[in-house]
């Protein structure tokens, strides 16, 4: 936190602005538990304050807080926001988030529940700390500095709402899928903490090979919307299907699993062998093309199954679903986060 604090001492978000700024740190995110991994981070935050000067006249009120569990995560975030929402000192308002994508999933999705308004009032910044780190704004800390030194831009990214029958509305803010990669979200939450080297490729590995013997692969029924109304109905045997707040998105590292402009894909069931022939295509982003392969374009999607379970997955959190909890809504909210980005200089263009 020192060093974090020091680091943060160089920034001026809003120039000529009164600015507050603050920080909730999960201590148990995976590049600040691992001790190599936070080693590097502190080398980072000193490299990045060489030869910097501080600001003068910066109009900067920061706190850093560290969170214990999730519900404590979640109760300090609404407990801050609605501090700094009341505090008519300061103009501009901003929440960084230090953790991985579950750490960023449970705050937003509380300030969606309890106090939606605010992420109106606000911005906010997700930092990449966590083991994923698909669902950040930013690729390094570097980079999070560097927006942080100002001067910003906003940038409105989407929410996912999850309605499932019987259970309590649920949010995404990268993306919803259903199958075998939800398979792939569980376990490699379950052996993440126990194996090293790159988890989620060796669960990939082992999903492709026995997800169908656990959970046997029905046929979907698929109702699509897409942005201009227009209505899509598909059926048949999915071994994945995703959703994203908007294409070009990834999960699990940087897996491009939407590598293009659309937001939905819906791949059909394959044999074994074929399975492990193309994994590497869909791991890669490679997938535009394939005939197992459709892209979409939703705003919503609702999914019948059949009376047998089905994994879903929120941003890497696992939910299990079964035949009561069908349809499930999946319904994209635009314009909800107001995430902080670099505002670079155009440079005059003498042509």
């Amino acid at each position: 936190m020192e060093s974090l604090g020091n680091a943060l001492s160089y920034c001026d978000p809003f120039p000529g602005k009164r600015s507050s700024l603050e920080i909730l740190i999960n201590p148990q995110a995976g590049s600040i538990k691992n001790s190599s991994k936070l080693r590097a981070i502190i080398q980072e935050l000193k490299q990045w304050q060489t030869g910097r000067t501080k600001p003068p006249g910066r109009e900067l009120h920061l706190q850093i807080h560290l969170t214990e569990t999730r519900s404590h995560a979640q109760q300090r975030a609404l407990t801050r926001v609605e501090s700094i929402l009341e505090d008519q000192w300061s103009q501009e308002k901003i929440l960084v988030l230090a953790g991985g994508d579950g750490f960023h999933k449970d705050i937003c999705s509380a300030l969606m529940r309890q106090n939606s308004e605010a992420l109106k009032k606000m911005y906010l910044l997700r930092l990449p700390l966590g083991t994923g780190n698909d669902a950040s704004d930013c690729s390094s800390l570097t980079e999070a500095l560097d927006i942080l030194s100002g001067p910003c831009r906003i940038s409105l990214r989407p929410a996912l709402s999850v309605k499932a029958k019987g259970l309590p509305v649920d949010y995404a803010f990268n993306i919803v899928s259903f199958g075998l990669d939800a398979y792939v979200s569980e376990l490699t939450e379950k052996w993440k903490n126990r194996m090293k080297g790159d988890i989620y490729k060796i669960m990939v590995d082992l999903s492709v090979l026995f997800y169908d013997k656990k959970y046997p692969i029905k046929e979907s029924s698929i109702k699509l919307i897409s942005p201009q109304g227009e209505i899509s109905y598909i059926r048949g045997k999915m071994l994945l299907t995703v959703i994203g707040g908007r294409g070009k998105s990834s999960y699990g590292g940087n897996k491009n699993i939407l590598p293009d402009e659309h937001n939905v894909l819906l791949a059909r069931n394959l044999p074994i062998w074929r399975r492990i022939l193309l994994k590497g295509a869909f791991m890669k982003g490679h997938h535009i093309g394939l005939p197992q392969a459709e892209f979409y374009n939703a705003n919503k999607m609702e999914l019948n199954y059949p009376q047998d379970p089905l994994l879903a997955q929120l941003d890497g959190e696992v939910l299990a679903l079964n035949g009561g909890n069908f349809p499930v809504i999946v319904e994209k909210i635009p314009r909800t986060l107001r995430v902080l980005q670099k505002e670079y200089k155009r440079e005059n263009n003498p042509w």
